[in-house]
């Protein structure tokens, strides 16, 4: 009697475990669109002559949305890609007596692949890169004048992070990622929610 209602119980449990697993499993697959907010800190080495080199530092806050696909396989490992539009973070300014620089980066697009693991239904760990780019206007004051830099500069993306499914189809995801703009990096701690579909 006892073994049958082990039994029964073990039944019970993968009656009603494995439909959730399955339906778990599936939230990070597919098409996805999210929207994130991130504590960024940008640092912008700029030259002003071969001698001299300007920096300037500063924290802010950004927002991106992004869009992307991405494919379980094998149950456990996730490949997938990504394209996001956003600012370029907080305005870098120099400051003091010339040469200074102040620095604004605009509007930023990227492109990144990321592969991770799915190391139980609910949670992500992954890593990316990838391109990003972003228009900067640099405004350099020397002690003969103003001259002003409008261009678009791109280079290396790349973070690691980790999603957690909060239901079959949105999750909350949190990341680490660096960007390199030209003569501008930036770091970022994000936090981000995706709806998939």
């Amino acid at each position: 009697m006892k073994h049958l209602s082990l039994t029964a119980a073990v039944a019970a449990g993968a009656i009603f475990y494995g439909p959730a697993m399955a339906q778990s499993a599936t939230a990070f697959d597919g098409f996805k669109v999210g929207v994130e907010a991130a504590v960024q800190r940008n640092k912008a080495e700029t030259d002003i002559t071969d001698a001299v080199t300007v920096t300037a530092k500063k924290t802010g806050y950004n927002l991106r949305g992004y869009l992307g696909y991405d494919a379980v396989m094998a149950d456990s490992f996730l490949v997938g890609l990504e394209a996001g539009l956003g600012r370029g973070g907080p305005d870098v300014d120099s400051g003091g007596a010339p040469p200074r620089v102040a620095t604004d980066p605009g509007l930023t697009f990227d492109v990144s692949a990321r592969a991770g693991v799915v190391v139980t239904p609910s949670m992500l760990l992954y890593g990316r890169a990838g391109y990003a780019n972003a228009k900067l206007k640099t405004t350099i004051t020397e002690a003969s004048g103003e001259r002003f830099l409008n261009r678009r500069k791109g280079g290396l993306m790349y973070g690691a992070g980790a999603e957690f499914a909060l239901s079959e189809n949105m999750a909350l995801r949190a990341e680490f990622r660096r960007a390199k703009y030209g003569d501008v990096k930036s770091n970022q701690g994000v936090l981000g929610l995706n709806v998939r579909f």
